[in-house]
C-alpha cells in the first residue's frame, strides 16, 4: 500500500510534482502553490531541486509562462477549487498565465537561483526566451519576457545586474560554437530541428522596457548576395556578376564530383 503523499520524501514529491508540466492543466500553477508554498515559504530543498534535465522549478515555471497559452471556450469546465478571483480571470481573458507569474513571484521572493543552468547551459530566463520563441505566433515573444521581467523588479531583482549576467551566459555559450561563429549563430531552439532565428543583439537595464532582444531570419544571410546580383545587371556595360541565386543548389559541386 502506497503511502500518503504528504508522508514521502521531499524530493520523491517533488519529482511526482514535477511530472505534471507534460501537460499544462489550468490549475497547475495554483496546485503546485498550494503544495510547494507555506505560509509565503519555501524550503530551501524545493528551491534547489532539478530534474533529470538539471532544470530547477524557476525552469519549469518560466517554461509554463512562455507556453502556448490555450484559448478556454465557453464551454469550458473550470476546477472550481481555484478562487474565486482566478476563476473569474480565466472565464473573461482565457490565460492562465497570471496564475504562473504569481507562483514566480513566490519563488523570486524565497531567492530562488535565477542563472542557474540547466542541461544546455540556459538559465531560467533564456529557456522562457526560447520557449515563448517557439510557441509565439510571428515571434511575438517581447511581453511574454515583459511580464517576467515586472515580476523581478517587484520583487526587488536589480535589473541591470540582472540583465549583466543574463548576458555573460549568453557570450558564455560560444564555447559550443564553432570556430569563425559568433553570437548570432547560437539556435534559439534545439530540439528536433533548430528554430529559423538567431540572437543578433541583446540589451539590457534597470527598467524592462529597457531590454531588447534582436532576432535575425536564418535567410537574411543571403540577402547581401541577392542585391549584389541584382544591381550588377542593372544600367552597367560591365559583364554581369556570376552568381548564383542565393541558396539554390551548386551544380560545380555536382560536376566536379562526377
Amino acid at each position: 500500500m502506497y503511502p500518503p503523499f504528504i508522508e514521502l520524501p521531499m524530493k520523491d514529491r517533488l519529482d511526482i510534482l514535477a511530472s505534471q508540466f507534460s501537460v499544462y492543466y489550468h490549475n497547475l500553477p495554483t496546485l503546485l502553490q498550494s503544495s510547494l508554498v507555506k505560509d509565503s515559504t519555501v524550503e530551501p530543498e524545493v528551491l534547489h531541486w532539478v530534474n533529470d534535465y538539471h532544470q530547477s522549478l524557476l525552469h519549469l515555471f518560466a517554461g509554463g509562462l512562455g507556453h502556448k497559452q490555450k484559448s478556454f471556450g465557453g464551454g469550458t469546465t473550470f476546477d472550481d477549487n481555484l478562487p474565486p478571483a482566478f476563476l473569474k480571470q480565466l472565464r473573461s481573458s482565457g490565460d492562465s498565465r497570471f496564475m504562473w507569474r504569481e507562483l514566480i513571484r513566490e519563488f523570486v521572493s524565497a531567492r530562488a537561483p535565477l542563472h542557474k543552468l540547466d542541461g544546455q547551459n540556459r538559465t531560467p530566463f533564456w529557456h522562457l526566451f526560447n520557449i515563448s520563441s517557439y510557441y509565439s505566433s510571428r515571434f511575438q515573444h517581447d511581453f511574454v519576457v515583459k511580464m517576467w521581467l515586472e515580476d523581478l523588479l517587484t520583487c526587488g531583482v536589480d535589473l541591470q545586474k540582472y540583465g549583466a549576467e543574463e548576458y555573460i551566459v549568453l557570450r558564455r555559450n560560444r564555447d559550443n560554437l564553432l570556430p569563425g561563429e559568433d553570437i548570432r549563430d547560437i539556435p534559439l531552439w534545439k530540439m528536433r530541428r533548430p528554430f529559423p532565428y538567431r540572437i543578433i543583439g541583446f540589451s539590457y537595464g534597470p527598467h524592462p522596457d529597457d531590454w531588447k532582444i534582436w532576432v535575425s531570419e536564418i535567410s537574411d544571410q543571403f540577402a547581401g548576395d541577392f542585391w549584389e546580383m541584382i544591381e550588377a545587371g542593372q544600367g552597367s556595360t560591365e559583364e554581369p556578376v556570376n552568381l548564383a541565386m542565393p541558396g539554390s543548389w551548386n551544380e560545380d559541386s555536382d560536376a566536379e564530383s562526377g
